[in-house]
C-alpha cells in the first residue's frame, strides 16, 4: 500500500470517528427528550460507522510499510483523542439511559399498581351474584 492511500483510509478512518462523536452527542439530546425512536436509530448509524471503522483498521493493519510520516502521525493522534472524548460521552450517556431506565420502570409499576386496583374495585365480581337469594329463602320456614 502507498503512503497516499493509508493516508486516505487513516483520514477515513478520523472521518468515522468524527461522526461517532456528533453521533454521541446526538444521542445525549435524544436521551435528554427522552426520544427513543431517535435513539436507536443513533445507535443503528453508530453501529454502521464501527464496521467501516473495523474494515479500515484491518487493511490499516494489513499494511506492512511503517509509515512515519508526521501529517499520519498527527492524525492517528487526533482519532486517539476523539475515542478518549467518546469514551467519555458514551459513559455519560450510559448513566443517562440508567436513570430513564429506572424512570420508566418506575412509570410502568405505578401503571400496573393502577390497573389492579381498578380490577380489584371496580371490575370484581360478586361471588354471591345468583346465588345469595336463594339462600335466604331455603332454610326459612313459613
Amino acid at each position: 500500500m502507498e503512503l497516499k492511500d493509508y493516508k486516505k483510509h487513516v483520514l477515513e478512518k478520523l472521518d468515522k470517528v468524527k461522526s461517532i462523536y456528533r453521533n454521541s452527542k446526538r444521542q445525549r439530546e435524544a436521551l435528554l427528550s427522552g426520544d427513543t425512536e431517535k435513539f436507536l436509530r443513533l445507535i443503528d448509524k453508530r453501529e454502521d460507522d464501527i464496521k467501516r471503522i473495523n474494515e479500515l483498521e484491518s487493511l490499516l493493519i494489513n499494511c506492512t510499510e511503517n509509515y512515519t510520516d508526521k501529517e499520519v502521525d498527527s492524525i492517528k493522534k487526533e482519532i486517539m483523542d476523539k475515542y478518549k472524548k467518546i469514551q467519555e460521552m458514551d459513559r455519560d450517556n450510559q448513566q443517562m439511559a440508567n436513570d430513564l431506565k429506572k424512570e420508566l420502570y418506575t412509570k410502568v409499576k405505578s401503571i400496573n399498581i393502577g390497573k389492579k386496583v381498578i380490577n380489584q374495585g371496580y371490575n370484581k365480581q360478586d361471588i354471591y351474584e345468583g346465588g345469595i337469594y336463594i339462600d335466604k329463602t331455603i332454610g326459612k320456614k313459613k
